[in-house]
This record gives structure tokens, C-alpha cells and sequence, in this order.
């Protein structure tokens, strides 16, 4: 039987997106909410919304929903909330919300709660007071840190900013005490950055920003932000080298800067960006070497841009503009190919889309390439080959007409029947990147040639090869009777690159190292009595 043999080279060293590469688009069919969001998380490929709403799509959701991103589908079971949800924080395997309320489901819950994915309320509870309005959440590796305006938390006092554990819930020692509300916490290492409306730190003067150790002792570091009592810091954005600090202000570190300013993450020094919003700067997510910015300004750097703004993250030069919201921006939530956005518009462009909408990359896919067509004898099964040569710390799924093939999660395949495969790799950061899809098609008997001329092949003879690693090939054979032969390896020019006796005596399996290319193999009878014939082709 001659059937079909594809060898697929999907490279995964490479896996970065081209950051910021190519026109985001607006994801469509996602059911939207009635009201206004104001918090965004992602679980895996769920995006989790929190606001003020009482219907998501049509079925009622009071203040908390979650969206099967790939779907669109609105999930059951998570609990209602009887106002507004702030903050969503996904850490430590659970939920956490944050915001002013003092039920979630049946239970009373003041100000924070967590929750499974199932929707099962836990009973942690730091109980922040029935007239706290929780605004921050962030997590170290076996606490939660939490900001707002509050003056108790986890059973003890504490004044608009705390740590509590996340098995009790109970207050840490960490006391920072800032004298007035905390819109948002960073943390890295040691050092815990928060910003919000205060003027005094545990009593020392801090301007609207300020830093402290994990003991929760006061750090040197005070840039300030303008001190005028409409001031505030409301939002924080880390990356690798970069901090940068939104709201409403007029100057930070002494120099102007209209609502937006950039830190050296390592010494946090003032940097040069001093790009002009002209209003309000609610929410910051660095995403694929861009800075994507929302807020309630409509001019950027003098240039419209309504609610809505991306960034070049080291120059915060002004990139393309996206369509404008009709309203303002409050929370935006990254994840793999998708930015989502939260806020109080009904519109952004000339889609409706009211509270919510996710704006959508160039997908990332692994490359799925067929080098060459390859026809070979092998004993009747189909073949196909699909290789991912380069190491790759995601876990790889195979399908066969849509459907997953039970097990197989190597990054080698052998398809044993006719069907569409393709390939959907998980990588380590749990975004899926897809194949495209090939078809592997049975061939039709074709009858051996015999006579004239032509080399009789002994019935049940075959000879397979295959591409087992980048470079290392393994040739198997079978021919009945112990008749001796000589296994040929060819380049495509003819050039016998290797060969290898065959004796009645000799086990039926050989490895070579090859380099990258397309070959011959020939299993060549005794006295040119019969030969197997089969192409392959060698992964790089």
C-alpha cells in the first residue's frame, strides 16, 4: 500500500509574540453587562467582571459575572453582591473581591471575600467594616494585601491599608498606616508601592504616593505627586523596569507631568516620558511592549484620544489609535492575545458595547508547515509525523477531526488513520497557540510492478523511516525468508551518503544522524533481486 507520509516542523523557541504586532480588533458576541465595570481578572480563558450591574446579557448578575472568553458563553454560579465589586484579584488558587459591600451570596462580607472558580464562597473573611470601601488587592506568596478606605481589617485596627493571611484572614503586623484612601498597591521583593489621596504616612509627610518595606516600615523614596487637594494617585502599573503611576496631577518628583509618571523600577528615579493626559488616568496595563492607558481624558500629548490610549512603554510615544470609547475606560486586564477593558461607556466605535469589551490581537499560532509532500511503502497503516523539535515548556494537545486524541501530548504524533490534524499548544504562561490544520488522505492499492525489467518484491516485505529526533533517524525493515540485503541512504542528487549491510542474522532497525534535508532509502535485495524504496525528510 503507498500512503501518505507528512513531516510537520512547528518551531516553539520562538513563541514570543511580535509585541504589539498588528491591528487589535473588537472581539464579538460577548454578553455585556447593565451597568458600569470597574474590575477585570482572568482565570485561565475565563474573564472574570466586577461593577455595578444587576444583568450580564440579558440573566441576572448582581455586581459580579465571568465569561468563557473562547465561547462567550456567561457562566453559572458565581455569588451575587450587594454593591459595587472594585478589585478582582486571581492568586493562591481562589478569587479575590474587593469593594464596597457587605454581602456576597448569602453570607456576610464586608468590604473583601474570596471564592472558588465553582463559585463556592470560602469563609476567609477579613471583614474590613460595614462602611469600608475596599479599592486594592494584591498578593504575596501567603498573604493578600489590601487597600481602601477602612479603619479595621482582620480583627484589629488598621487604617486604609493591611496584609491579612489567606488561611484565617487575620491581620499581619504590616502597618503602614497612610492617613487617607489607597486606590493601589504594587509589590516586588521587598518593597510595597501604594498611591492614592493621602498626604501622611504613619504621620510623616507622603504626597498621594508612597513606599515601605514587607515589615511595613516607611521607605526613603517620596517623589510626591501635585499636592492640591484634587490630586490623587489612582492607579499603578510594574514591569520588569518600570513603574508607572496614573491619575489626576499636575507634577511628580518636583518636575511636570500631567497625570502620568514613569520610575526607574531599580532605583525609582524619575524617568524623561512626560507624556500630557489632559484628565483623569484610571486604570494602566503593560501588555506586548505597549502601555495601554484608560481613563477620562480625551487628549493625549495634544493629540485625540478619547478614553482610550496606547503607549510605547520606554518613550510613551503615542501609538495608533484605537476606536474610541464613548465614555470612560476605569479597568483593563491583559492576558495572551486579548486586552480587556471595563469602564462606563456604551459604545466604543460604532459597536455597542456597554461596560465591557476585549480587544483582540493576531492570534499566535505555532507554525504547522508540510515541506514536501511524501510518498513511501510501509505495511498498511497511515502515517503522519508531526515533530516539535525545539524545546518548549507547554504542553502540546492533539486533535483529529476536531476532536482530542486521548494521551497523546508528546511533541511527536504518528496519526494511524485517514483524518484533520492539527496541533494547540499550551505554553508555560497558559496561553493556547494553535496549528493550522492538515489532512492526511488514504491512498489507493497500487499494484507492485513485477516482470520486465522490474525486481520482484518478496510479499510482506516493508521498509519504514523515521524522524525520531532533530538530526537522528531510525530505519526499520522487514523481509521474509532472512534474505540478505543492503540499506542505501541517498541525498536528493543521488549521492549514497551511508550505507548499511543487511544479513539474515542482523536485528531489522538502525539509527543515523543525518543533516537536515530531504533523503532516499533503499533496502536493496542481493543480486539486485528486490528494493524498497521510501523519501524522508530529516527535522532541523
Amino acid at each position: 500500500m503507498k500512503i501518505l507520509n507528512v513531516l510537520l516542523l512547528v518551531p516553539l523557541l520562538a513563541l514570543a509574540p511580535t509585541a504589539g504586532a498588528g491591528a487589535q480588533t473588537l472581539k464579538s458576541g460577548l454578553p455585556q453587562p447593565n451597568g458600569s465595570v470597574s474590575a477585570l481578572a482572568w482565570w485561565g480563558d475565563t474573564l472574570l467582571i466586577g461593577g455595578n450591574f444587576t444583568q450580564v446579557g440579558g440573566v441576572a448578575r448582581q455586581n459580579l459575572a465571568a465569561i468563557d472568553l473562547e465561547t462567550g458563553t456567561l457562566l453559572d454560579g458565581l455569588p451575587a453582591v450587594n454593591g459595587p465589586v472594585n478589585d478582582l484579584l486571581v492568586a493562591h488558587g481562589r478569587v479575590y473581591a474587593a469593594g464596597k459591600f457587605t454581602t456576597a451570596g448569602a453570607e456576610t462580607r464586608n468590604g473583601v471575600f474570596a471564592f472558588q472558580m465553582d463559585g463556592t464562597l470560602l469563609p476567609w473573611n477579613p471583614n474590613a467594616g460595614s462602611s469600608s470601601d475596599v479599592r486594592a488587592l494584591w498578593a504575596n506568596e501567603s498573604t493578600v494585601y489590601v487597600g481602601g478606605e477602612f479603619s479595621v481589617l482582620g480583627g484589629t485596627f488598621r487604617s486604609n491599608l493591611g496584609e491579612v493571611d489567606t488561611v484565617l484572614g487575620t491581620a499581619t503586623s504590616f502597618d503602614p498606616n497612610p492617613f487617607s484612601v489607597v486606590n493601589d498597591i504594587v509589590a516586588w521583593g521587598d518593597t510595597v508601592i501604594f498611591g492614592g489621596n493621602f498626604a501622611q504616612v504613619n504621620g510623616t509627610a507622603r504626597s498621594k504616593i508612597a513606599a515601605v518595606d514587607r515589615t511595613g516600615t516607611l521607605l526613603a523614596w517620596n517623589p510626591g505627586v501635585s499636592a492640591m487637594f484634587y490630586s490623587f494617585v489612582w492607579c499603578l502599573e510594574a514591569t520588569a523596569q518600570r513603574l508607572y503611576v496614573g491619575g489626576i496631577f499636575s507634577t511628580a518628583g518636583g518636575q511636570a507631568r500631567s497625570c502620568l509618571a514613569v520610575f526607574n523600577r531599580t532605583d525609582l528615579s524619575l524617568l524623561s516620558p512626560n507624556p500630557s493626559f489632559n484628565s483623569y488616568v484610571f486604570a494602566l496595563a503593560a501588555h506586548r511592549d505597549t502601555l495601554w492607558s484608560g481613563g477620562n481624558f480625551d487628549l493625549v500629548s495634544s493629540q485625540d484620544r478619547p478614553y482610550l490610549a496606547r503607549l510605547e512603554p520606554a518613550s510613551t510615544s503615542l501609538m495608533t489609535a484605537l476606536a474610541a470609547p464613548d465614555g470612560s475606560v476605569d479597568a483593563l486586564a491583559p492576558r495572551c492575545n486579548y486586552v480587556a477593558a471595563g469602564g462606563t461607556f456604551s459604545k466604543i466605535g460604532t459597536q455597542d458595547l456597554r461596560g465591557l469589551a476585549v480587544f483582540e490581537y493576531p492570534a499566535d499560532s505555532v507554525v504547522l508547515s508540510a515541506p514536501l509532500g511524501l510518498e513511501f511503502e510501509a505495511p498498511g497503516e497511515d502515517s503522519l509525523s508531526l515533530v516539535l523539535p525545539q524545546v518548549h515548556a507547554g504542553r502540546v494537545t492533539w486533535l483529529k477531526d476536531g476532536a482530542a486524541i486521548a494521551g497523546e501530548h508528546a511533541d511527536t504524533l504518528w496519526a494511524k488513520e485517514p483524518g484533520v490534524y492539527r496541533a494547540i499548544v499550551r505554553t508555560g504562561t497558559g496561553c493556547k497557540l494553535h496549528s493550522r490544520s492538515i489532512t492526511l488522505a488514504d491512498k489507493p492499492d497500487e499494484p507492485e510492478p513485477v516482470g520486465s525489467g522490474r525486481r520482484e518484491v518478496p510479499a510482506g516485505s516493508w521498509l519504514r523511516a523515521r524522524n525520531i529526533l532533530p538530526g537522528e533517524v531510525q530505519f526499520t525493515w522487514s523481509v521474509p525468508g532472512g534474505q540478505a540485503a543492503e540499506l542505501l541512504v541517498m541525498n536528493m542528487q543521488g549521492q549514497i551518503v551511508s550505507t548499511l549491510p543487511v544479513s539474515a542474522q542482523a536485528a531489522p532497525h538502525a539509527h543515523m544522524y543525518l543533516s537536515p534535508g530531504l533523503y532516499v532509502c533503499r533496502l536493496l535485495g542481493k543480486d539486485n533481486s528486490f528494493v524498497l524504496t521510501q523519501k524522508f525528510w530529516v527535522a532541523r
